[in-house]
């Protein structure tokens, strides 16, 4: 009896480590290369639908003024990753937000493109943007 239970514990351990290394696949976590510096903080939350995507490129700008830019960085996923999930953290400074207002946009593969837009608070030291995006098929 008291072999059937350990062994049960041992095979609960196993699964239990692969699935932590099997969503651990699936998620990518970057930070930079840094286009700009400052005190402010940036940290973006993408889920794909799917893992077909080669590419994505994340940019945030003055809601005015398009040539602005806070902060951008493109990230190339490599065929052998299997990328569901992608956190991304990027400073900025605040000296070129004439506005008030932020624009933040990802694309996917140079088509798929979400845009959004929050006011910016001088006082909020970091900001939070969260994607739920479809895949163009590219990299499968």
């Amino acid at each position: 009896m008291k072999q059937i239970i350990f062994g049960m514990l041992a095979l609960l351990l196993v699964l239990s480590v692969v699935s932590i290394a099997a969503t651990s696949a699936n998620a990518l976590s970057r930070e930079g290369p840094l286009y700009t510096t400052g005190k402010y903080t940036s940290k973006w939350y993408i889920t794909f639908k799917d893992r077909c995507w080669h590419e994505i490129y994340i940019r945030f700008v003055d809601r005015d003024d398009r040539h602005a830019v806070l902060n951008t960085v493109t990230y190339t996923k490599a065929p052998t990753e299997k990328v569901t999930y992608m956190s991304v953290i990027l400073p900025f400074d605040s000296k070129k937000i004439e506005s008030g207002r932020i624009r933040y946009y990802i694309t996917v593969d140079d088509t798929l493109t979400q845009n959004k837009y929050t006011a910016f608070d001088p006082d909020v030291r970091t900001y939070s943007w969260k994607f739920t995006t479809a895949t163009s098929g590219q990299g499968c």
